[in-house]
């Protein structure tokens, strides 16, 4: 509604389509920490990786590794992740 009514929500007229903003939203929830990053590696040890996600290379250069929440093995590193996110009434 918000870029609706302020004409910057048609990608056909050079602005952002929803699904951008959507994007923005996303990262900017996970920059300030109240989502977590799932492609983010640094704090799971290099041997862990293999059995939390499928590691792999699209054309041999992109990373698109991310953390499957849905294996039980990612269950400490989701909650390792709850116990330090913010609370969300602290960021309004």
């Amino acid at each position: 509604w918000w870029a609706k009514q302020r004409q910057v929500n048609d990608a056909h007229d050079g602005t952002l389509s929803g699904y951008g903003h959507i994007l923005l939203v996303i990262h900017y929830l996970q920059h300030i920490g109240l989502v977590p990053n799932l492609q983010d590696k640094r704090p799971i040890p290099a041997e862990e990786r293999g059995a939390l996600g499928v590691e792999e290379l699209v054309d041999g250069l992109h990373d698109v590794w991310f953390l499957d929440p849905a294996l039980p093995a990612a269950e400490p590193h989701l909650a390792a992740w709850l116990e330090n996110a913010p609370d969300s009434a602290t960021l309004l």
